[in-house]
């Protein structure tokens, strides 16, 4: 899923090396997408550095007909029909953000249980993220979202940072115990790198 343009994402199929999907990641097309993180049960999440996240399903199979109120599955298929936001039944949901500043995003493990059919299903997925503002004292925040739903569950300001002038929280990761790991680039390098505790939610 690389991010092309001022607010396009693209789904690429690693096997044949095709795009196969290109979708708005904000409603103005202005959201500047950065970081992108493909969930274990094969959705993504963008992050736009302007501000805002969208969650994305990959399998037609997960995306709902009906999300744009019009029967039948209305998706893009590439490059030439990207299609008006709203109307990509693909599009999961839309979390908007105050932030000028939002790049980290990861998708923390999801808890596997046996489906009606036999096979593993991934649920309670959750998702980490940070914000900041860069005209507003440079205030740093990570968030915790619900996967399903892009709501925020989790607030951890991290005031010993600030990102006035420079890039901001910059890329992050979560490990397997579910902790965030994200990076602070302001100022000259070394850089600071900040651990938030999935359960505590201290950092």
């Amino acid at each position: 899923f690389p991010t092309r343009r001022s607010s396009d994402l693209s789904k690429i199929n690693t096997v044949t090396m095709m795009e196969e999907g290109r979708y708005l990641t904000r409603s103005d097309s202005a959201g500047n997408p950065s970081r992108t993180s493909v969930s274990l049960s094969g959705a993504v999440a963008v992050a736009n550095r302007a501000g805002g996240i969208v969650k994305i399903f990959a399998d037609l199979e997960d995306c709902s007909e009906m999300t744009n109120g019009v029967p039948g599955l209305q998706t893009s298929a590439g490059a030439g029909n990207v299609l008006p936001w709203g109307q990509d039944d693909c599009v999961a949901w839309f979390s908007p953000m105050p932030y000028d500043l939002q790049r980290p995003m990861a998708w923390a493990p999801a808890e596997v249980v046996m489906g009606d059919s036999g096979d593993c299903e991934y649920v309670n997925e959750k998702l980490w993220t940070t914000g900041a503002y860069s005209n507003q004292g440079g205030s740093v925040v990570a968030m915790r979202l619900n996967g399903d739903t892009g709501a925020i569950e989790a607030n951890i300001p991290v005031p010993e940072l600030t990102a006035i002038g420079g890039l901001g929280p910059y890329g992050g990761a979560v490990d397997s115990s579910g902790t965030f790991w994200f990076t602070h680039r302001e100022g000259a390098a070394p850089w600071p790198l900040v651990r938030v505790d999935g359960n505590t939610l201290t950092y």
